[in-house]
């Protein structure tokens, strides 16, 4: 997936003061153009299927075709009878089972990955037809559509020591990726829940104790976006990339 430059250094452009201890939750506000379709592309993670009922059918062509691209006219299925309203967005998702991955269950979470976006530009009672108006990838038969909320940044990230109680783990990138580098998007297992917040500053470590030592510092990263039980984060800097299993600590 194509990385955010524009995101990576509105961050890390930041003054010192900004990036000072906040009290509560940053303002969230809209991103430059030129990063939004990069963080609605980022992943997410899945600890159950879908629940959307909103599946893409087909396309509108003279052939049935498996992947579908910017421009090109989908047919979905649900209409007027589901609420479905020309003029609405949607995001287009599919989950990312890698080869032997077990899931999406509560012990065995996987990437949801963002294939682009659609407009409804005519609906039925049962059937309706979108134009993809942006793409990530190419969409693909089965996604399944989820309303189309803009992504927030935060005004000013959360930094200071990082803490070690209740270290997280880093999880998956995009299409269930294992391995990231500098300026890309990878998930983490923490989330609300755990007081996390968007803008939020963590460290990123490396478990040697079996090895050769002790926890090392291998890199930095900020949350972009946070649901109840995990973040989707983009690194900022790093010595090393960043693998699954890697432990975060939040900074404050």
């Amino acid at each position: 997936m194509r990385v955010a430059p524009t995101v990576l250094a509105m961050t890390l452009a930041l003054p010192a003061a900004a990036v000072a201890q906040t009290p509560g939750p940053p303002r969230l506000v809209a991103p430059p153009a030129s990063a939004t379709a990069d963080l609605a592309c980022a992943p997410f993670l899945t600890y159950a299927p879908p629940k959307s009922e909103l599946r893409v059918t087909g396309s509108q062509d003279t052939y049935v075709k498996q992947m579908m691209g910017p421009g090109e006219t989908l047919v979905i299925s649900g209409g007027l009878a589901k609420g479905i309203q020309v003029g609405q967005e949607y995001f287009v998702r599919r989950v990312t089972k890698t080869f032997g991955a077990r899931g999406p269950d509560p012990n065995h979470p996987l990437a949801v990955h963002t294939a682009g976006r659609v407009k409804i530009i005519s609906t039925e009672p049962n059937l309706s037809l979108a134009t993809i108006t942006h793409s990530c990838e190419g969409v693909l038969l089965n996604d399944f559509l989820d309303p189309f909320v803009p992504p927030l940044l935060a005004e000013t990230p959360i930094d200071g020591a990082a803490q070690f109680e209740h270290l997280g783990h880093v999880m998956l990138g995009d299409e269930g990726r294992r391995i990231v580098g500098n300026g890309e998007f990878i998930t983490i297992d923490r989330g609300s829940d755990h007081g996390l917040v968007a803008g939020q500053r963590l460290s990123v470590f490396r478990d040697k104790r079996s090895s050769a030592g002790p926890l090392v510092e291998i890199g930095t990263v900020v949350t972009v976006s946070v649901r109840p039980d995990n973040a989707t984060v983009q690194v900022l800097d790093l010595r090393d990339a960043i693998m699954r299993d890697d432990l975060v600590a939040v900074r404050r």
